[in-house]
């Protein structure tokens, strides 16, 4: 999968064609949809956008080109070659994106994550999908005037995007790191399959019947192995207060570990990269808004207090992982990613949701790179500040304001998405150095 601004010739250069016909339908700007953010519903209904622009502020207004993707050709092709494209707020924390020919609406669009979009700074023009009530997916293009006129709509644009996503305002010193996520950017590396962590997987054996010590069933949801890999870590959806231990060598569950009265378990990971691969007992948990470290040795609950963090507020934490040192980075339901360089402390720092929830994330043994997955698109983060001297990593010391690293989406372009409609799956790092040096030569070029 690529990133893809380093084709010189991409399938998103406008062509000059008579465009396909196609009605672009909107949603009401008041009718908010409640669902999870990075899986918007689609609706049937009828547009109630204000009829003329004096009956609201826009937020940015340009002359643009319009061009809409033609699958048959792979082309974009001209729709029309003076046109207005508008952001306005329909509602709080509710915009829309508008194209206008005259008296003609071509778009009405609410801004939300299944767009997709792609700003290409070398063609001047911005790339997204739309979706018809009919369930039809259709990928549109602008072309700016200017470069000026590009990087203008796009800051406008990303923060709109982030603050339908987050319902609160950008904070000054994240508009630059929201904005460059949505840049087009670089080639990424094929990696050799012998690099990759699933390879020469071997088929053992088939556990059909899973029962608790008191003889209850269970499917698990999720697990971790553990101790030298000689056991597995279950987790029972209807138990979120328990952890069952499987030795695996058996085939069934040897020990049942009450974790917390209150606290509920929704994930569990290793305390540092590779601890399940060696004897290490302990191991860090989570709900959706708190972390801590797990001892099975200890009487009773399991729990370590003093090395419990939790946060007043619901945060919807999904996933975490750790580095060789064990330094802890937490994806949300939300999209934003916290680091932390020790269990009961506060995240060192807080990278800012981009559009899709947080399904999976991973980490470089050496906690340089992380890679977090969405349903729409990858995304890798550098977490070195580079601006110090020591080159301190963004779980030890917070990024200086404004100095954000540059988040890298690793998508399909909303061009391909028209064709198809598929969810990226969790994707992790490769093992070794010969693979960390490899992706850290090509994105440091």
């Amino acid at each position: 999968m690529k990133n893809e601004a380093s084709d010189k010739t991409p399938p998103s250069t406008p062509g000059r064609e008579k465009s396909p016909s196609v009605s672009a339908t909107t949603t009401p700007p008041n009718n908010k949809d409640t669902s999870d953010p990075s899986t918007p519903k689609k609706r049937t209904v009828d547009s109630d956008l204000p009829a003329s622009s004096n009956k609201v502020e826009d937020i940015v207004s340009m002359e643009v080109e319009l061009h809409i993707f033609n699958p048959p050709t792979g082309d974009f092709v001209l729709r029309a070659s003076n046109v207005t494209a508008r952001i306005i707020e329909g509602g709080r924390f509710e915009y829309w994106l508008i194209v206008d020919e005259g008296p003609t609406r071509h778009i009405g669009q609410r801004i939300e994550p299944r767009m997709n979009p792609v700003f290409n700074s070398t063609h001047q023009c911005l790339i997204w999908c739309y979706f018809s009530d009919s369930g039809q997916i259709f990928s549109f293009l602008i072309r700016f005037r200017n470069k000026e006129d590009e990087y203008n709509f796009k800051r406008q644009y990303t923060i709109c995007m982030y603050e339908t996503l987050n319902e609160t305002r950008a904070k000054e010193d994240d508009r630059e790191y929201i904005m460059n996520a949505y840049q087009e950017d670089v080639d990424m590396p094929d990696a050799d399959a012998s690099d990759q962590e699933e390879t020469e997987e071997e088929f053992a054996t088939n556990i059909s019947e899973i029962k608790k010590p008191s003889g209850g069933r269970f499917i698990p949801e999720k697990g971790m192995l553990h101790e030298e890999d000689s056991s597995i870590i279950l987790l029972d959806p209807q138990d979120e207060n328990s952890l069952f231990k499987m030795d695996l060598e058996y085939g069934k569950v040897v020990e049942e570990w009450k974790v917390h009265d209150i606290i509920p378990v929704s994930n569990i990971f290793p305390g540092s990269k590779y601890a399940q691969t060696t004897a290490e007992k302990t191991f860090i948990g989570m709900s959706h808004n708190s972390l801590y470290r797990i001892d099975p040795r200890l009487s009773g609950q399991k729990m370590i207090d003093s090395q419990l963090k939790q946060y007043v507020t619901k945060n919807n934490f999904t996933c975490g992982v750790t580095d060789e040192k064990g330094h802890i980075a937490v994806g949300s339901e939300k999209g934003d990613v916290k680091l932390f360089d020790t269990l009961g402390k506060n995240a060192k720092t807080n990278l800012p949701a981009l559009g899709s929830g947080i399904k999976g994330i991973d980490v470089t043994a050496d906690g340089k790179w992380i890679i977090a997955t969405t349903a729409r698109y990858l995304l890798l983060l550098n977490t070195e500040i580079k601006t110090d001297p020591n080159k301190p990593l963004g779980f030890e010391k917070s990024f200086p304001k404004n100095q954000k690293p540059i988040p890298r989406r690793l998508q399909l372009r909303p061009e391909h998405l028209s064709m198809m409609e598929e969810q990226i799956q969790h994707r992790r790092f490769g093992i070794g150095e010969d693979y960390s040096n490899q992706l850290r030569g090509t994105l440091e070029k």
